[in-house]
């Protein structure tokens, strides 16, 4: 089968648009690579421009990430300064009310009149045992000035004295005249011996001495100065029951009229 011209002609026709539909197609080809390429550049460009705003961004936000955890210690730090603080005050008002709770009351006496009782030339065995019963009985207390050699044949009376409550004194040694006012010298001594057989019975180491039949007219302005110098207190009396002179309680009634005259 040979070509006609014609046909020819048509193949010629169709050759070319072929060729112009793939040089078309090379060339759109061709312009979507390097408009892909120039897009690509493009972002890359931008992407390398806002790279430091980006580790701007970045720094900051590690900044503020660093930041606020250290504020958040710093809070937390001042809550527990805070919460320290009232802690310690809170324990500071309550040990002020344990205090104020246990803290021991002041009993004060009734107001009214005063009676001090004292008792001399003691200890005894009998006697002064009944004494201290009945001072017990009816919640009194004294004050019992003893002689050296009475102290230490009823030892266990003078601990009990103490043991009690009550005060504890001296009356010297010998409650002989002739032996104890022979100078202010011979006074405080004897004095000083029964103050260290109480020291030394039951650890009480007391002040308080009373002179022999009392201080008039023995103690002189001599002994006193003897007596002040040792650093000894003085008590005299002002009511002498006088129940030694007596053997029954007749000696009460003389006393209670007493009282009622000093009142």
């Amino acid at each position: 089968m040979t070509n006609t011209p014609r046909k020819r002609h048509q193949l010629n026709r169709r050759g070319k648009r072929a060729l112009l539909s793939l040089a078309v197609t090379l060339l759109l080809i061709i312009i979507l690579f390097k408009t892909g390429s120039s897009t690509r550049d493009l972002e890359v460009k931008n992407a390398h421009l806002q790279d430091p705003p980006h580790s701007n961004m970045q720094n900051s936000q590690d900044k503020q990430m660093t930041t606020a955890p250290n504020k958040q210690k710093d809070r937390k730090a001042k809550l527990n300064s805070a919460e320290s603080t009232n802690h310690e005050q809170l324990l500071s008002k309550l040990n002020s009310k344990m205090k104020d709770a246990v803290k021991p009351k002041t009993i004060h006496p009734e107001i009214g009149k005063v009676a001090y009782l004292t008792f001399d030339d003691g200890p005894h065995t009998t006697a002064s045992d009944e004494i201290l019963r009945l001072l017990d009985k009816y919640h009194a207390k004294a004050t019992f000035f003893m002689l050296e050699p009475h102290m230490m044949q009823n030892q266990n009376i003078v601990k009990r004295m103490v043991d009690n409550g009550h005060t504890v004194g001296v009356h010297g040694v010998t409650h002989s005249v002739s032996k104890i006012y022979q100078s202010p010298e011979s006074f405080t001594h004897e004095m000083k011996q029964a103050i260290q057989s109480i020291k030394k019975i039951t650890g009480v180491e007391t002040h308080l001495i009373r002179a022999p039949y009392g201080s008039v007219p023995y103690i002189t302005p001599a002994y006193k100065k003897a007596i002040d110098k040792e650093k000894m207190i003085l008590w005299d009396w002002n009511i002498d029951s006088e129940d030694w002179k007596v053997a029954n309680s007749s000696f009460v009634q003389k006393v209670m009229q007493q009282v009622h005259n000093l009142w």
